[in-house]
């Protein structure tokens, strides 16, 4: 009996969790000249995530880069984000868990600069 409750209790504990894990650095989501471009939001972010039944059963869609990085320009109204980093965060409960990707960056307007508004 102990042998049960000991792999019940393992098997609780390997379910159970999260994790953040860095996800890569990119200077911008397009090509941009130095001084061609106005900051208009210095702390741009969009997420995306997927909800798992199981750990292995998909109860939404997401947890695609490309739509992270769409809504934290769209939230801006920017046209792209520059000093982009990504990173990848999960959470475990047993029944249930959840994958998300999160982009950050400065979410800048292509076109001529406004002094000293580009970096």
């Amino acid at each position: 009996m102990k042998r049960v409750s000991g792999v019940v209790a393992m098997a609780v504990i390997v379910c159970l969790g999260c994790y953040h894990a860095p996800g890569g650095i990119a200077p911008s989501t397009i090509p941009v000249e130095p001084n061609g471009y106005t900051v208009i939001n210095p702390n741009a972010v969009g997420t995306d995530c997927v909800w798992r039944l199981f750990e292995v059963i998909p109860i939404s869609g997401g947890n695609h880069l490309h739509d992270a990085v769409r809504e934290a320009i769209q939230d801006s109204n920017a046209d792209a984000l520059i000093g982009v980093t990504v990173e990848t965060t999960s959470s475990h409960l047993i029944i249930i868990g959840k994958d998300c990707t999160q982009v950050r960056g400065q979410a800048v307007r292509i076109g001529a600069a406004r002094s000293g508004s580009a970096k």
